[in-house]
C-alpha cells in the first residue's frame, strides 16, 4: 500500500521534508588502563552519579561507558553534541585510564572481578538472568545505537493528500510508515554490516570453555547471530504487523523466555512510550542497535557515517514494501545474507558483491533523483568506494593490525592517540569550537555536572541549562537572568557609572566627556601636564584605549581621540591612576576569583630580539579569542609603544629585563592574567562585592586599581582600590586558564549559584 510514496515525494516536490527528522544517539566503550586491561575503578566520581545523569551512564557493567546525546532536528547538531560529550567523558578519566575504541571488549578477567553497575534490586536480579542465559562476557560487547524519527511534515503531508482512504486515521498510516522502514531495515542490514563492520576477532579469554570461535578473521564478530551479542528468542519476534510484534515480545515476557520487554533485542526495534501503547499511540523513533566502534575514527563513527545512516532510512521507506505473503521467507533469507557477509573473510571481496554493487548504484541514482543534501550525497559516494574497494572498509583496516591473533596493541595504540587529543586544549570544546571560550568552559561544567544543555543561538552565544524544574538562559557564558537589565547598562555606560559610583562613596578616576574631537582637543593644555587615560564611553576588552602614563604629546593625544571616537560617539578622558589593574568576578554576591591583569610584555633572555620573544610567547595564544591568552600584536600602536621607551624590534634586551609593548591591561590585547585569588587583602574583595551590589550585580567582572594588593584598603584612604570599570559579563576563560598561577573553577562555581540542587 506504500509502494508509490516515492512517486508522490518527485511528482509534488516534498524533497525538503523528506530529509527533516529528529536523532539521538547512544554509544558504549570500556574503560580500560593504558595497558589494555580492563579497569578495576569506579565510574569518575567527577561526572556524579551515572544513574541521574542524563548524559554520561554506564551500562552492564562499571567499567562500560554510555553516552547518550539528546535528540536532534539534524545530525549535524547530533554529531556536536557526541562530540562534545566524548571530550568531557575523556577528561574526566583517571590519568592512567583510557576508552577502549573496538566494540569487542579487552582481554576480560574472571567473571567474579567484573563490577557490575550498581541498580536497583529488581535491575539486579535481570541482569543476572541475563548472565546466566548469555553469558556475561557477550554484555560486554559494545556497540552504538542511533534512534531516528521518520519526518513528521512528510507523513502528514503524504496522508492528507494520498492514504486518507487507505487508512482509518493517521496513526496507522504512520505506524505503517515506521514498520516499512523496520522490515526493508532488517532486508537489507548486510549492506550496513559490510559498510561497518569493525570486528574481525576477540580476544583469547572472550570465548567460554567449549565454545565454538571462527577459524578465520571475520567481517563482524560483534553482529553475528552465531557469536556476537544475539538473542535467539528476540529474532523470532514477527514483523508481519505492529499488533503481531507487540502481541510477540508480551507473549514471550509472560512465558519467561524473555525477562521483560528491554531483553528483546534486534537490529532494529521499534520504539514508544510504553510497548502496550505502541499501537495506539504510535511509534516515536526507530532504534538502530547493531552498528559497532569505528577504531579509526576520534568517537567511535564519523559524521559522514552518520549522514549515510541518515539517507540509509530514508531509502528504506521509498524501496517497495516486501509481499506480506512472502515477508517471512524474504526475511529468512535476509538473515542468512546477514549472517554470510558478517563471517566472511574480511581480507577478500564480500561472497555478495553484486548485491552490493547494485545496491548501492541504486543509492546513488535515489540521492540525486530526490534532491538529497549535498553531505548526504557525498556519503552515499563515501560508502560506494568502501563497496568498489573492500580495503577501504573498517573490517579489513582492522585485519590488517592483527598482530599474534589480537587486537589489543592497536587498541592501545588508538586509545592513547585519543586521549591525547582529546586532553590537549581542554580550553575548547569539541563540537562547540565556534562559540566563545567562556560559553565553552559553561557547556564543558554542564555536561560534567549532569545538567540539560541547549544551544538556542551560537551566533549570540545564547544557551539554556535545565536542572529538574529549573532552567536558565545564558550569554556569552556569564550573562544570566539573575541580574537586571538596567544593572548592565550602567556597568556599559562609562560615565554614568562613575557619576553614580562616585556620589556612593566610591573612589574613581577624574574624567570629563567630549561629544566632539574640536572639543577634546581644545582642552588639550588641561591634559598636557599629568597622564591621561582616552577612551570611548562605552566599550570592552581595551578596544579603542589609549593610555598615557606620562603627559602626552599633542599630536599622540589626537591620535588616541581619533581612536576613541571610532568606537564611540562619545569619549572620556580620564587621569591616569598609578598602580596595577586587578579583575575581581563576583558570582552570587561573592567574589570568586580574582586576576592581576599585566600588559602585553616579553622578558629579556639576553640572547632574543623582542621580536623573536614576542613571536616565542606568541606560540601558545591565539588570535580572535581562539585561546585563553591573545597573542602580542606587532601593530602600530606596540611599535609606537617601544619608540617611546627608545626600543626597536630588534633590541636584544638584558636577561630578566622586562620589556612593556602597551598600556592596557587586558589579556585581549595581549596582556598576561595572573592569579591572585589567594594574595590580594580580602579588603579588596569586599570592595567589589559592595561596587557590584550597589549596581544591583549579583554577576559582574569589577576592575579595580590597586597600588599595593597586600596594603588594606580602608574608609580614610578609600584611593587604594580606585574603581575602573565594571562588566556584567565577566569572562570566565582567564580565569580557568591563568597565564600565571592556580586555576580557578569559576564555571563551576557559577553553576553552583544558579543550580544550587544539582551539586547537593
Amino acid at each position: 500500500m506504500l509502494n508509490h510514496l516515492g512517486k508522490q515525494i518527485q511528482k509534488f516536490q516534498r524533497f525538503p521534508f523528506l530529509y527533516e527528522g529528529q536523532f539521538g544517539l547512544e554509544k558504549e566503550a570500556q574503560r580500560v588502563t593504558t595497558a589494555g586491561e580492563l579497569a578495576t575503578t569506579k565510574h569518575p566520581a567527577s561526572l556524579g552519579s551515572s544513574r541521574s545523569h542524563p548524559y554520561l551512564k554506564t551500562n552492564f557493567a562499571e567499567t562500560q561507558t554510555k553516552v547518550v546525546t539528546d535528540r536532534f532536528s539534524s545530525i549535524h547538531k547530533m554529531y556536536q553534541q557526541l562530540q562534545g560529550l566524548d571530550a568531557v567523558l575523556t577528561q574526566n578519566l583517571a590519568p592512567t585510564e583510557r576508552l577502549w575504541p573496538l566494540s569487542m571488549p579487552p582481554q576480560l578477567p574472571a567473571d567474579q572481578t567484573i563490577k557490575l553497575t550498581t541498580v536497583t534490586a529488581q535491575k539486579h536480579a535481570y541482569r543476572k538472568q541475563l548472565i546466566a542465559k548469555d553469558g556475561l562476557k557477550q554484555q560486554m560487547i559494545s556497540a552504538i545505537r542511533l534512534n531516528f524519527s521518520l519526518p513528521t511534515r512528510l507523513l502528514l503531508v503524504l496522508y492528507e493528500d494520498h492514504y486518507q482512504d487507505k487508512y482509518d486515521s493517521y496513526l496507522e498510516f504512520h505506524n505503517a510508515a515506521y514498520l516499512k522502514v523496520a522490515q526493508n531495515y532488517q532486508r537489507y542490514r548486510y549492506i550496513l554490516t559490510y559498510l561497518f563492520g569493525a570486528s574481525p576477532l576477540a580476544e583469547t579469554n572472550f570465548y567460554q570453555s567449549g565454545q565454538a570461535k571462527p577459524a578465520k578473521l571475520v567481517r563482524s564478530l560483534a553482529s553475528s547471530q552465531k557469536y556476537g551479542y544475539a538473542n535467539q528468542t528476540a529474532s523470532q519476534i514477527s514483523f508481519a504487523s505492529l499488533a503481531q510484534y507487540v502481541q510477540g515480545i508480551t507473549t514471550y515476557v509472560r512465558q519467561g523466555k524473555l525477562a521483560n520487554s528491554r531483553e528483546f533485542s534486534v537490529p532494529v526495534q521499534l520504539q514508544g512510550r510504553k510497548l502496550s501503547k505502541l499501537t495506539s499511540e504510535g511509534v516515536t523513533y526507530l532504534e538502530l542497535s547493531n552498528l559497532e566502534l569505528d577504531p579509526f575514527t576520534l568517537d567511535g563513527i564519523s559524521e559522514v557515517d552518520l549522514d549515510f545512516m541518515q539517507i540509509f532510512f530514508i531509502y528504506m521507506l521509498i524501496l517497495p514494501s516486501m509481499p506480506q505473503q512472502k515477508l517471512t521467507s524474504i526475511l529468512q533469507l535476509a538473515a542468512e545474507q546477514h549472517e554470510q557477509v558478517a563471517l566472511e573473510d574480511p581480507t577478500k571481496a564480500s561472497t555478495l558483491q553484486a548485491q552490493l554493487t547494485e545496491f548501492i548504484q541504486e543509492m546513488q541514482k535515489f540521492s540525486v533523483d530526490f534532491a538529497a543534501p549535498h553531505r548526504l550525497q557525498i556519503a552515499v559516494k563515501r560508502m560506494a568506494e568502501r563497496v568498489i574497494d573492500f580495503k577501504k572498509t573498517p573490517a579489513y583496516l582492522l585485519s590488517q593490525q592483527v598482530s599474534q591473533q589480537s587486537l589489543s596493541q592497536f587498541a592501545v595504540k588508538q586509545a592513547n592517540a585519543a586521549y591525547t587529543q582529546q586532553t590537549q586544549a581542554v580550553y575548547q570544546l569539541r563540537g562547540y569550537q565556534d562559540l566563545s571560550l567562556s560559553t565553552q568552559a559553561l557547556l564543558r561544567a554542564a555536561f560534567q555536572a549532569g545538567l540539560q544543555v541547549e544551544v538556542l543561538d551560537r551566533q549570540d552565544n545564547l544557551v539554556k541549562l535545565s536542572y529538574q524544574e529549573q532552567t536558565e538562559i545564558i550569554k556569552q557564558g556569564s550573562l544570566t537572568s539573575k541580574d537586571n537589565q538596567l544593572g548592565g547598562e550602567l556597568s556599559a555606560n562609562k560615565t554614568v557609572l562613575k557619576k553614580l559610583l562616585g556620589a556612593a562613596g566610591f573612589a574613581v578616576p577624574m574624567s570629563a566627556e567630549y561629544r566632539t574631537q574640536a572639543t577634546a582637543l581644545t582642552d588639550f593644555p588641561d591634559y598636557a601636564k599629568r597622564g591621561v587615560v582616552v577612551k570611548p564611553r562605552r566599550g570592552h576588552s581595551g578596544a579603542g584605549v589609549t593610555v598615557f602614563k606620562l603627559p602626552p604629546k599633542r599630536a599622540a593625544y589626537a591620535v588616541a581621540v581619533s581612536t576613541a571616537f571610532k568606537f564611540d560617539r562619545t569619549i572620556m578622558v580620564e587621569s591616569f591612576v598609578a598602580g596595577s589593574q586587578y579583575r575581581f568576578l563576583v558570582i552570587g554576591g561573592k567574589v570568586k576569583a580574582v586576576l592581576e591583569q599585566i600588559p602585553a610584555n616579553v622578558v629579556g633572555d639576553g640572547r632574543s630580539t623582542i621580536q623573536q620573544l614576542i613571536e616565542k610567547k606568541n606560540l601558545t595564544r591565539g588570535e580572535k579569542q581562539t585561546k585563553p591568552m591573545e597573542k602580542i600584536p606587532l601593530d602600530g600602536a606596540t611599535l609606537a609603544n617601544l619608540t617611546q621607551q627608545g626600543l626597536q624590534l630588534t633590541t636584544i634586551p638584558v636577561r630578566g629585563n622586562l620589556v612593556y609593548l602597551g598600556d592596557t591591561a587586558n589579556p585581549v590585547t595581549g596582556g598576561d592574567a595572573v592569579d591572585m585569588t589567594t594574595d590580594v587583602d580580602v579588603s579588596y574583595c569586599h570592595l567589589a562585592e559592595r561596587v557590584a551590589a550597589e549596581l544591583k550585580l549579583t554577576v559582574a567582572g569589577v576592575d579595580l586599581f590597586i597600588d599595593n594588593p597586600y596594603k588594606a584598603v580602608t574608609d580614610e584612604h578609600p584611593e587604594l582600590g580606585m574603581v575602573l570599570s565594571v562588566t556584567n559579563q565577566p569572562s570566565l576563560i582567564e580565569h580557568l586558564f591563568p597565564y600565571f598561577g592556580e586555576a580557578q573553577p569559576v564555571a563551576q562555581q557559577l553553576l553552583q549559584f544558579l543550580f544550587p540542587k544539582a551539586f547537593h
